[in-house]
């Protein structure tokens, strides 16, 4: 038996395939905070979500930006940006053994928003949603093991990521 897709096929399954992780990748990090009794991360994930949630949905009615298949709200895209929440949150929480492939994963919600034929979002949408869903995650997580911390900086003009390192657990 040949399994064989069109392109709307194809592009459906794309879609659809990026519907189910931009859940699953938040309820993963608050999942696993859940089952390990991290209550401090539960806390983090919880208070993440919240931030950019409301931050995607004020940008979308502030910019108003129309998406290529004719739609409304498409700056930023809530899908990236919920997905790179959940993945930024998986890494700076728990390591980057959680965090690369929740972030690999983010990048193809990322992909099936605008990097297929019909897409909704404009590429700037998907980079703005990931920029909102790390932001968030950043502003709120600790890393539960404390060996280094990762934290957003800056003034009205600069903005940067500062990384602190214990120089005595290096080896």
């Amino acid at each position: 038996m040949i399994f064989s897709l069109n392109i709307g096929q194809a592009q459906e399954l794309v879609q659809e395939t990026g519907d189910v992780i931009q859940i699953a990748l938040p309820l993963t990090g608050l999942g696993f905070s859940l089952v390990t009794k991290d209550k401090e991360g539960t806390s983090q994930i919880l208070k993440s979500f919240v931030v950019q949630t409301l931050s995607t949905h004020l940008l979308k009615r502030t910019v108003k930006r129309r998406r290529p298949n004719g739609g409304k709200y498409s700056f930023p895209s809530g899908h990236t940006s919920l997905s790179f929440m959940g993945s930024t949150f998986l890494w700076k929480r728990y390591g980057w053994k959680y965090g690369v492939p929740a972030t690999l994963l983010a990048s193809f919600v990322g992909y099936s928003r605008a990097g297929i034929n019909g897409p909704v979002h404009h590429p700037s949408d998907v980079f703005a949603g990931a920029a909102v869903g790390i932001l968030s995650s950043l502003l709120f997580t600790r890393a539960k093991n404390s060996d280094y911390k990762v934290d957003v900086i800056g003034d009205t003009g600069f903005i940067g990521i500062k990384l602190n390192l214990k120089l005595d657990t290096l080896q």
